[in-house]
């Protein structure tokens, strides 16, 4: 099932491309770019578009009584101007309304950690997900360099360990299976700690966020309460094989005190920026994927 967060980019780029396709289709030109017609033939001019001869010299009397032949005048010949300046490049810099802004200098700190060879096995075995996009960082020499933004050099640069150097002590806030200790007894779980995370909302919240399915009036199945109560489940057999459970969400509610009142301004905002000045504020009346385009729907 498709999210909502995935079809914002999918109605969006289908809305503000869709004019531009059709006038393509019924133009055959590609609006924005140059009409390029063919050269006319050349044809001689007729007797009105004859060109005008040019301008003969006349002499100029002189006190002697000679003459001095002067040349007509010629006008100032006006150069082409300059091209205008290109524009600056598009800032890749947008945040959830929820982020806060990262401190890119953090990852500094991981200079040495690892080397070249170790860090170009982990991205590409581990850490790839599989995207055809370009990873957001390139290796130079024994260096990798973080572009965190699109208009101005890089500003991260993280040094690669020396094969022959040793690594830094590990600072882990978790522990190898090998590292745990012996169970003497005890259930196989002992000293682990979990975290379940039930996906979604339920409740109230579930129309909201199009997690919600009903064939029969007063029934309905939500996703978000199905997530809740397989963990709850999830939750007694982990203890008891000895385990440590923590659920990120207990209840049918956010995990945040915001709410899609707070996230109005930010909802307008998106919207302006991806070309629509004048928004809808609600989808009431609305079907199908075309309540993307309204600041309710951004905001929830």
């Amino acid at each position: 099932m498709i999210g909502k967060r995935q079809r914002t980019l999918v109605c969006l780029a289908l809305w503000l491309t869709a004019p531009w396709l059709l006038s393509a289709q019924e133009t055959g030109r590609i609006p924005g770019l140059p009409e390029i017609d063919a050269p006319a033939p050349e044809s001689a001019p007729s007797a009105d578009e004859a060109p005008m001869p040019a301008a003969e010299a006349s002499p100029v009397p002189e006190a002697d009584g000679s003459a001095v032949s002067t040349s007509p005048a010629v006008s100032p010949v006006i150069g082409t101007p300059p091209p205008a300046p290109a524009p600056a490049p598009a800032v890749l810099r947008e945040l959830s309304p929820m982020a806060i802004e990262p401190d890119w200098k953090e990852l500094e700190k991981w200079s040495g950690t690892l080397t070249r060879e170790e860090f170009v096995a982990a991205a590409g075995e581990i850490y790839r997900d599989g995207s055809p996009l370009p990873p957001p960082w390139r290796i130079e020499g024994d260096m990798l360099i973080v572009q965190t933004e699109i208009e101005s050099p890089p500003v991260v640069r993280i040094t690669f360990r020396e094969k022959h150097d040793d690594p830094p002590p590990a600072n882990r806030t978790w522990r190898r299976a090998s590292e745990l200790p012996p169970l003497d007894g005890r259930p196989p779980l002992s000293d682990i700690h979990i975290a379940l995370d039930p996906g979604h909302i339920g409740g109230g919240w579930a129309r909201m966020e199009e997690r919600f399915l009903s064939f029969k009036e007063g029934e309905a199945v939500q996703e978000g309460d199905l997530t809740l109560m397989a963990a709850k489940i999830l939750v007694d057999r982990l203890r008891d094989l000895g385990a440590y459970v923590s659920l990120v969400r207990d209840s049918l509610n956010p995990v945040t005190e915001q709410r899609s009142e707070d996230m109005r301004t930010a909802a307008t905002q998106i919207l302006k920026d991806a070309g629509l000045p004048f928004p809808k504020d609600s989808y009431a009346g609305i079907e199908g994927d075309a309540k993307v385009l309204t600041v309710q729907w951004q905001a929830e």
